[in-house]
Formats: structure tokens, sequence, C-alpha cells
């Protein structure tokens, strides 16, 4: 089946293929799909994490780029997963898998 006109570009066809190919990876993987709008740092969980290494370095200067490099590894390295968990943890995609009965 034919999803475009003959108008339409192959660039086109070529992005259709490729999404439904990875949608078939993705029903093939039982992998749950929560869709959200395009920009939205408040419910992506790794904003949360930045959020507060940010906050641990945000009365400090540096230099040089290496100086800020260090310390962010310095603050990741700090981090055990239970912290991460509990930073970046949204009990409300837990309660939708819940309802969804996955």
């Amino acid at each position: 089946r034919r999803i475009f006109s003959e108008k339409d570009s192959r660039t086109n066809m070529i992005l259709c293929q490729l999404n439904l190919d990875a949608f078939t990876l993705v029903y093939r993987l039982s992998v749950l799909l929560l869709f959200q709008p395009a920009y939205s740092p408040e419910v992506n969980p790794i904003e949360r994490l930045w959020g507060y290494i940010k906050e641990q370095l945000k009365w400090l200067r540096f230099e040089q780029i290496e100086e800020l490099r260090a310390a962010v590894q310095k603050e990741l390295k700090k981090l055990t997963n239970e912290f991460i968990a509990s930073l970046t943890g949204w009990q409300f995609i837990l309660d939708a898998i819940f309802v969804a009965g996955l």
C-alpha cells in the first residue's frame, strides 16, 4: 500500500519507512512508549538530574573548561543509584504503567 502520492519526495518516503521500522521494532520488543510534548523539560527526568548537579556547582568559579568537567564528574561519582532513582523517578509514569496493566 502506497502512503505518499507521486508528488511526494523520496526523502519523505524514506523517513516514513524508517518510522515504520522503528515502530515495528518497538512493538516486537514490547517497549512501552510514553508520549510527551516535543519540548517539555519539566517532564524529562534528566533535567532534574542536571538541575541537581548545577545546584551543587552554582557558587563555584572555573577558569578552564577542564575544571568544570572535573567538578561535574566528581559530583556524578558521589551519586548512588538509589539517589538517582529518587531524583529522576516519576510517580505518574509508574501509575500509567499500572493502569495500563503492564
